[in-house]
């Protein structure tokens, strides 16, 4: 009975290690991404997130202005016009990037939407953001380090 207990708990680690779970992906230009981190960074007066995807350097980078020290939950639209009376810090996110291995530098985002939510101890986010390259459309549930 003991070693049918060590087999058993052996295999349910095993599968635990390796989840499938869509929650933990993004794609951009025809491929698709497992999020590996997410990191959050406050820097003058705005929140960055950062969602890594595997590989060497896959982001996805969002910015929302006059969120100091929080991360903004809610459901954001893009907003390029942060010092304008159109943009509302409670709504809009101003900024970001998709980075890949082709382009370090990335690409800027031009629009999209993000939802971010409290979930237990982190994060449920859902973002759907465009670039002149494509859009980069992903989920991702866990706790959101400091970078």
């Amino acid at each position: 009975m003991l070693i049918a207990m060590f087999v058993f708990t052996g295999c349910n680690k095993d599968d635990d290690a390796n989840p499938v779970n869509a929650t933990y992906q993004y794609s951009y230009a025809g491929k698709t991404y497992d999020i590996v981190d997410a990191e959050y960074l406050y820097a003058d007066g705005d929140t960055f997130l950062f969602f890594r995807g595997a590989g060497i350097a896959n982001y996805v980078q969002i910015i929302f202005a006059d969120h100091v020290d929080s991360i903004p939950t809610g459901t954001f639209t893009y907003n390029a016009l942060r010092y304008q009376n159109s943009y509302d810090p409670e709504s809009n996110f101003w900024s970001g990037a998709v980075t890949t291995e082709s382009n370090a530098l990335g690409y800027n985002l031009s629009g999209g939407t993000v939802t971010i939510q409290p979930d237990g101890e982190g994060y449920k986010v859902v973002f759907k953001v465009t670039t002149q390259e494509g859009t980069a459309e992903g989920s991702y549930t866990g706790t959101i380090r400091p970078r």
